[in-house]
């Protein structure tokens, strides 16, 4: 530090550290003169600084002037930790951490990493082996703050106070153990993955404590897509805890913005299967909430296709699939899904499934109660009994069964009709339009015209009539 005044610790023949303060314009700590006009005033004031220690009998620690080596405390450190366990175990706890920290600042400032990780690791370890969780708290944000701290220490306080989470005595002192090691691991991006685990843990608290709106708003404080710390995996469930507590406070809108952030393609990678089944359930909730029956079927279709899957949850995943295909309304999508249900080898383990795709591929007129053996079983599925809208997909079954029915017999009717000239229609295949508006010659349209006029002239003469009568009354 510059000043008048500087303090320096020295190391005298007989290995005791003493204390020397020194008046005078430089620095010592790192060995850099001050800044001056002249080389040579710089030059010279280190010099004598250097002199000066030597003179007094005491030699600078390595390190401390320029040009000097950094310095070496492993042997110390190893001779030091086992007193401090044995002063810490006699009683003196206080004395022991303070013994720790002296070397530890010689050992930062010397940028002797390994005696410094040691011996960080070593002041966390005496207080959580004597139990003592709020000195380990104030130590951990002590540690971090230090000047000149290196990033490796830092690094190591973090992951060894994380261990020690799980064994803090209350609840209280375990939140505040992660508010104070998310506090450090903030911004610093060699410990953006810790953060994340800290915040997660923090807001599965939070939820268990039945506070789900501040636990969805604890885990959207991280943005985990932008982390280069965390596997893909990783990421995708950090994703998926997100989008589940997001549903569980009912905002559907951002559960949607965050399920955008994970690549259905992701999904299909090997080791994904879990995180899979997962983000599809979530979206089926979703989906349900939105009565989006078409992505209800591409959800259990997707579920069916796992591999992981055992024959009952793919039987089941393939009944629901089938089920929200015919409860979709018509469309190309959903008679392309439709059609390739009802090419599944597994349908045939499932007969009253397999009818139900055969009267709807088929273009024939189904009849309703649909004509299906075991139909009962299939209308008692857990679709039908969603509270919300399980009455109204069955009534949907009943609904789309119409609709079918009136695709099959429109075609051919409204194609007699129109051949036999009883029906004006001029059917537009590609396009897929029919227009019953006749186009009119230029004859009719005249008539049509002229009468319109002689109409209008009509409606004006009465109302010239009827204004005149009574301007008259009034009058009289």
């Amino acid at each position: 530090m510059k000043g008048s005044q500087m303090d320096s610790r020295a190391r005298c023949g007989s290995g005791i550290d003493v204390k020397t303060t020194y008046t005078g314009h430089y620095t010592m700590e790192f060995g850099v003169a001050p800044r001056t006009s002249h080389p040579r005033s710089r030059s010279s004031l280190a010099n004598h600084a250097y002199q000066l220690h030597c003179s007094m009998g005491v030699h600078p620690l390595p390190g401390t002037m320029k040009g000097l080596k950094k310095g070496d405390h492993a042997a110390e450190t190893a001779a030091l930790i086992p007193k401090a366990r044995a002063q810490a175990a006699s009683g003196d706890l206080a004395g022991a951490i303070e013994a720790l920290l002296a070397l530890e600042k010689l050992s930062r400032l010397h940028n002797d990493l390994a005696s410094l990780t040691t011996l960080v690791v070593e002041v966390l370890t005496l207080l959580h082996a004597h139990k003592q969780f709020t000195l380990l708290i104030e130590h951990v944000t002590l540690l971090c703050k230090r000047r000149a701290q290196k990033s490796q220490a830092i690094g190591k306080i973090v992951t060894t106070a994380i261990a020690f989470i799980p064994d803090a005595p209350t609840e209280e002192l375990r939140v505040q153990l992660i508010q104070a090691l998310r506090t450090v691991a903030d911004g610093r991006i060699f410990l953006e993955k810790e953060r994340a685990q800290l915040t997660q843990w923090l807001s599965q608290i939070k939820e268990k404590n039945g506070l789900i709106s501040e636990a969805a708003d604890i885990l959207q404080e991280v943005h985990v897509e932008t982390y280069g710390a965390m596997t893909k995996l990783e990421k995708a469930e950090f994703i998926l805890e997100q989008v589940r507590l997001t549903l569980a406070k009912k905002d559907y809108v951002r559960a949607y913005i965050l399920s955008k952030k994970i690549l259905r393609r992701v999904l299909e990678e090997d080791n994904f299967e879990a995180a899979k089944i997962k983000f599809y359930k979530l979206m089926i909730e979703y989906d349900t909430h939105e009565n989006n029956p078409l992505e209800l079927c591409r959800h259990y279709q997707s579920i069916f296709s796992t591999k992981t899957l055992t024959p009952a949850e793919k039987s089941d995943a393939l009944q629901h699939a089938m089920l929200f295909a015919v409860i979709s309304p018509h469309s190309n999508l959903q008679q392309d899904m439709l059609h390739r249900l009802a090419r599944e080898p597994l349908r045939l383990d499932l007969p009253a499934f397999d009818t139900l795709m055969k009267l709807f591929t088929t273009k024939e007129v189904i009849p309703f109660p649909l004509p299906i053996p075991g139909w009962d079983v299939a209308a008692s599925s857990p679709i039908f009994q969603d509270p919300v809208r399980g009455a109204q997909w069955l009534e949907d079954v009943h609904t789309r069964t119409t609709e079918h029915n009136i695709r099959v017999l429109t075609e051919s009717r409204i194609s007699a009709l129109v051949s036999n000239g009883s029906v004006y229609a001029k059917i537009d295949r590609p396009a897929k339009i029919i227009s019953f508006h006749k186009t009119q010659s230029p004859e009719e349209l005249l008539t049509n015209w002229s009468t319109d006029i002689s109409e209008l002239l009509r409606l004006v003469e009465t109302t010239c009539h009827l204004i005149n009568k009574e301007n008259m009354i009034h009058k009289v």
